[in-house]
């Protein structure tokens, strides 16, 4: 195995083992967040749309 080789795996191993890391980081920041989060649009009920038609007449 010549020199660039062995570089490419070590950065290789380095890029894989930072992405590791963020992923934990994240899904640890993402559970203490999830148990105080507020939802954004809480719907009671399943609205229809409404729907108008219009014939274009000027009426």
């Amino acid at each position: 195995m010549n020199n660039k080789n062995k570089v490419k795996l070590i950065a290789s191993g380095i890029t894989l083992c930072c992405c590791a890391a963020a992923v934990g980081a994240f899904s640890f920041l993402g559970k203490t967040d999830a148990e105080t989060a507020v939802p954004a649009a809480v719907t009671g009920e399943k609205e229809l749309p409404v729907i108008v038609l219009d014939a274009g007449h000027g009426e």
